[in-house]
This record gives C-alpha cells, structure tokens and sequence, in this order.
C-alpha cells in the first residue's frame, strides 16, 4: 500500500490503539478527519478543512475586548505602529509589552486619571522612563479613542516633570 503524505495532516494514536488523522495548521484549530487516507471521504473532508480553516486568535479566550492587553494587541498589529520608524517601533514595542505585562488584565475603559498617575508614581525614580511610558499610554489611549473603546483621554495634560540639567555647562571644565 502506498503512503499519502499530506500536508498538515498528523496521524496520532489514541489511548485504544486506534489512529486517527486530524488537520493540523499552526494557529488553528485541530480539525479530525474520518476514514483512511486516500479514501473518499476522508480526501473530502481534507479539502473542506484545509480551504475554510477559522483563524484562532492567540489569547483570544483569555484577553476582553476592553483590557489593556487587547488594546496594546490591537495597536501593535496597527498602520500606526507600522508607520513608525524601526526604533520607534522597537521602544514603543518593549514599553507596552511591559505595560501588558503589569496591567494587561485591567480593562481600558474604566481607567481614570488618578490610575495613570498611580502608574506613573511607580517609575518616579527614573523620569525619563517615565516620560517614555506616559508617551505610549498616551498613544495606547489615542488607539481606543479611534476604535471607540473609549470617549476620553486620561492621560491628557499629565506631564512627567524631568529633572533640571546644567546643559552643556556640566560637561565644561571648571
């Protein structure tokens, strides 16, 4: 007997022996197939399983669509990030992904004011780090603002206060 290699299909075998054959993409639902390979029936619905295949969203299950996390998804797969210089995409990218990962499980549409400024209290040691998360929360909320998540900006008129330099005096001699 010949052996049909398909692809994206995995023979396992279950715990009484038997093998059966299931639709396997990365991303995607398992999807099982009836019969043998090769047979009617099973070269049937190899076709319909690979030609309509729903895409599984990562997290999806897990993530509501107003949380922080779904937000930060949302703006990461945006022309607005895409439209950004590789750096900026890089930083902008490395802040809200620790954003997502302190508060990705609270919801965007109830956070205030006084909830940005708590956040910001926790990097008041570093102000330029600050300034930088304040720069993508403020973008994050333009995001939701765009998609009608939300109505409001929070984040408006809140100002990082950075430390006052001597400029170039500093690095003169003397």
């Amino acid at each position: 007997m010949a052996n049909i290699r398909l692809k994206f299909v995995k023979a396992y075998i279950d715990q009484h022996g038997k093998v059966r054959h299931y639709v396997r993409r990365p991303g995607r639902r398992l999807i099982p197939l009836p019969g043998l390979p090769g047979s009617d029936a099973f070269m049937e619905a190899y076709g319909r399983a690979t030609a309509a295949m729903p895409r599984v969203e990562v997290a999806s299950a897990r993530t509501g669509t107003d949380s922080i996390a779904a937000m930060i998804a949302g703006y990461l797969s945006s022309a607005a990030l895409a439209n950004l210089a590789v750096a900026s995409q890089r930083e902008y990218r490395r802040i809200l992904e620790g954003l997502r990962r302190d508060f990705g499980n609270l919801r965007i549409t109830t956070m205030q004011r006084k909830h940005v400024m708590r956040m910001l209290d926790t990097k008041a040691k570093h102000p330029a780090a600050a300034r930088d998360f304040l720069r993508c929360l403020r973008l994050l909320m333009q995001y939701a603002i765009g998609i009608g998540v939300r109505q409001d900006d929070p984040t408006a008129g809140i100002r990082v206060k950075m430390p006052k330099s001597d400029g170039l005096r500093s690095l003169l001699p003397g």
